[in-house]
């Protein structure tokens, strides 16, 4: 397996970044992901990059929030991607994650990943101990004109 670095991303990260956000089905210009890493810094959520080689091959975003119902934290996955399968990226990415949400105070941690994504996806974050519990309603908004 390939020796992984999992850091938080910086600035010069986003050309990356954005090509792997394509491939998640998500086309955005670096632009637009630095401006996602600065609403993320500012609004306390963590973003992850792996490095293979000292190539980005992967990146993971992270934000909390306080639930309601109980008095712990809710820590929620908004965005992963991996180029390189198989190579560690991806578990290496979630347990740094997983750390940092426990120091944070999150009881649990949830992800939401696409129906389409069933073959990959799904699998690897039931191989990382991740349970399928409820089921996600969304409603697009119009926005007022």
């Amino acid at each position: 397996m390939a020796h992984v670095v999992v850091r938080k991303a910086e600035t010069e990260d986003a050309v990356a970044m954005s090509r792997l956000s394509g491939l998640l089905g998500y086309p955005q210009g670096p632009a637009r992901i630095l401006g996602r890493l600065e609403v993320y810094r500012r609004s306390g959520g963590e973003v992850w990059v792996a490095e293979v080689d000292g190539q980005v091959v992967g990146f993971l975003s992270f934000h909390t929030q306080p639930c309601f119902h109980a008095a712990e934290m809710l820590g929620r996955v908004t965005a992963m991607c991996v180029d390189r399968k198989r190579c560690g990226a991806g578990r290496a990415m979630i347990e740094v994650m997983e750390a940092a949400a426990r120091k944070l105070g999150c009881s649990r941690v949830e992800v939401t990943s696409g129906e389409h994504r069933a073959q990959e996806a799904h699998l690897f974050y039931e191989a990382m101990g991740y349970q399928r519990t409820s089921v996600r309603f969304v409603k697009p908004l119009t926005r007022p004109r």
